[in-house]
């Protein structure tokens, strides 16, 4: 009875839900139609494939600039382009070796307007070797003059030995005499571009002058002593004439007093490069007044002889006093007195 009052008041309801799953069964069938299965995983999307056009390079806005590729029509799918070959790496090339510089070349020595020649070694029987070439400085060679000293010995005035030097050029050719606490030089010769050209040099030592020849021709150095030879190199000198070439450097330009000033010098029995430190100015007393000059000392081995020079512009840079200290260390100088032109 109570069965039947229910069915008769909710059959509207009843009829709706029977209507409800008729619909919900015809849906579950028409997606079980579409469907492979249950299961099947969704469809991954077609890879994007891009394919890039280079530009030549022409006015912008152009037809080949903004062309595009073709689109894949509806329902057709994209084909994925195949994997281009991995690029093997690229490695980074080696720098290029470096080419091997050779050594550089010794600098030339101060004051010097020419590269010095090949250093060479020329082997004299009972003299030092010539191991290094000195460089040609620029020379102004001095007027002619004669210079007079008071020599001092020991500190103690000589009169009755004279001392002076006696220069004598007119440019082509020289005579040079020196005596004094040197001892008596005499040098003749030529006037060039490197300065003083000796031909032929003396030397009195005791009662006897020894005559060194110097020959343009075979560029050969004769010594009486001995009767060797050696080769000669731009610039030499001998023991008279390398006191006026180094006032012909210093007359030539300022600059090239400084340092050391090398000079080859031949005596009577070899060829020795004589070096002359440069230590600055000095005053100067003299007979003739107090004069500005410059002071140079030749470097000496122990046990051997050393001169110094003191060089005044005022004077075309002759000699105005020198000093000579003995091996046995006595000490000689001689002052100028008076300058005759």
């Amino acid at each position: 009875m109570k069965s039947t009052a229910f069915l008769s008041r909710n059959r509207r309801l009843l009829v709706l839900c029977a209507v409800s799953v008729a619909l919900h069964g015809a849906l579950l069938e028409l997606a079980a139609q579409r469907q492979p299965g249950p299961l099947a995983p969704p469809m991954a999307p077609a890879p994007l494939a891009l394919r890039l056009v280079g530009l030549a390079p022409h006015a912008h806005g152009s037809a080949a600039a903004t062309q595009r590729a073709p689109e894949p029509e509806p329902g057709q799918q994209a084909t994925r382009p195949a994997p281009a070959p991995a690029a093997a790496p690229v490695r980074p090339a080696a720098p290029p070796a470096r080419p091997r510089q050779a050594a550089p070349p010794a600098p030339a020595m101060p004051g010097s307007n020419t590269a010095s020649a090949p250093a060479t070694a020329q082997p004299v029987p009972g003299a030092r070797l010539l191991v290094q070439m000195p460089g040609r400085y620029r020379v102004s060679l001095p007027p002619s003059a004669r210079l007079r000293y008071e020599l001092l010995l020991q500190g103690r005035p000589a009169p009755d030995r004279p001392a002076y030097l006696d220069w004598r050029s007119d440019g082509a050719s020289y005579t040079l005499d020196i005596d004094g606490l040197a001892g008596r030089l005499s040098s003749r010769g030529m006037g060039g571009d490197a300065g003083i050209v000796p031909l032929q040099a003396s030397e009195t030592q005791g009662d006897r002058a020894l005559r060194t020849s110097f020959d343009p021709e075979t560029g050969e150095v004769r010594f009486a002593a001995g009767g060797a030879s050696a080769q000669a190199v731009i610039g030499m000198q001998d023991r008279a004439s390398v006191l006026v070439q180094l006032a012909a450097i210093g007359r030539a330009s300022t600059e090239q007093m400084q340092d050391v000033i090398r000079i080859a010098v031949a005596d009577a029995a070899a060829v020795v490069i004589s070096q002359y430190q440069v230590l600055g100015q000095e005053d100067v007393a003299t007979g003739i007044g107090t004069l500005p000059a410059w002071h140079l000392a030749q470097a000496a081995a122990p046990g051997q002889a050393r001169l110094e020079l003191w060089l005044a512009p005022s004077q075309d840079w002759l000699p105005v006093q020198l000093r000579l200290t003995a091996a046995d260390g006595s000490v000689s100088t001689q002052v100028l007195t008076r300058v005759e032109r």
